[in-house]
């Protein structure tokens, strides 16, 4: 069976020496300064790694972007071995995030199906079950669907914005409302942690989520054209876009979830089930509005899928995975192979 892959091998040993000469001064300059002002600003962790990623991407861009940024800012006693390792933590990381999200995307499903069958009996191994479905089905897309991509991750894109509207709209119409004392000012230390402080810093870990990923352009960078200009670009731009809509949910949410004992004890698994439910009081809508998440995080999936076969590709090129010659060879439509 033939399996059609998208490959560009279009950086060449000329054209990435003349990349590498030119980091220079001027740009450990830019990226103090820049850091500096993000410092004074916004004290945001997220903020910082992205405007170094868009600073980086400016000069050198590759699949393997982030072994090739340590390689270059390294002592020369340890390039080789700090490439490996970070090349390795990406590596895990992107297949960890398909995973991930795919199991997040699993259980949403659990919880409609708990939401329309009450008798439903939750298995830990129907959640693995559905975890493995859903990346079997992205996993098709990329491979099958590979020409159409852009136009999936587009219409995905579309639904993603759409649905965030919809969902804070029906939110302000339908929900309950809290006081803003109670919204902002009252804590919840369900974990049983020494302090609300600490529950309170546990508890922004998951808002993280909402903001990670921004990395996954600059390894598709080697297939992006005019990469140094677009890649930077979009990691700005989908930080700050994605920061700015997951603030107006949280401010939602924290108005409209009602009672936290009982959407903290929710039967369907996940709390934001229980507040749909409640705020329309109707199976269907609460599905349909649940929808507007599943697709969007189906789509994540999607692009961790894509990202993560060009960063393993491309670490193979390096010789990084193991059976690196089987794993960099692609079969293009022609019988032909191409060896990187």
């Amino acid at each position: 069976m033939r399996v059609p892959i998208v490959v560009s091998c279009n950086i060449s040993a000329g054209s990435y020496k003349n990349a590498r000469r030119l980091v220079s001064k001027k740009m450990y300059n830019e990226l103090f300064t820049d850091c500096c002002l993000i410092l004074g600003h916004q004290h945001q962790a997220d903020n910082i790694v992205s405007l170094h990623l868009y600073r980086l991407t400016m000069y050198l861009t590759t699949n393997t972007t982030d072994t090739d940024w340590v390689s270059e800012f390294a002592p020369p006693r340890v390039q080789r071995f700090l490439s490996y390792i970070v090349g390795w933590l990406t590596f895990t990381g992107w297949q960890s995030a398909i995973t991930a999200i795919g199991s997040i995307v699993a259980g949403a499903i659990q919880g409609l199906i708990a939401l329309k069958n009450p008798d439903y009996g939750w298995e830990r191994w129907h959640s693995t079950l559905l975890t493995i479905a859903v990346v079997a089905f992205c996993v098709f897309i990329n491979i099958f669907v590979a020409r159409r991509l852009p136009l999936v991750e587009g219409f995905l894109a579309l639904v993603h914005f759409a649905g965030l509207f919809i969902v804070i709209i029906v939110l302000w119409t339908l929900a309950p409302r809290n006081n803003a004392h109670d919204a902002f000012f009252q804590f919840s230390n369900g974990g049983g942690y020494a302090s609300d402080g600490v529950s309170f810093m546990v508890g922004l870990l998951p808002l993280t989520l909402c903001l990670l990923g921004f990395d996954s352009q600059v390894h598709m960078a080697e297939e992006t054209e005019d990469s140094a200009r677009s890649i930077p670009r979009t990691i700005m731009y989908s930080t700050y876009i994605n920061a700015f809509l997951g603030f107006l949910m949280v401010i939602t949410l924290i108005f409209t979830w009602g009672d936290m004992a009982e959407i903290s004890e929710s039967v369907y698994g996940w709390p934001f089930l229980s507040v749909f439910y409640n705020a329309t009081g109707s199976a269907g809508a609460t599905i349909a509005m649940t929808m507007l998440i599943i697709l969007p995080l189906t789509g994540s999936v999607i692009a961790c899928v894509a990202t993560a076969s060009r960063q393993t590709w491309a670490f193979a090129r390096d010789n990084g995975v193991p059976f690196s010659a089987t794993v960099r060879h692609v079969r293009l439509p022609s019988p032909d192979f191409v060896h990187c």
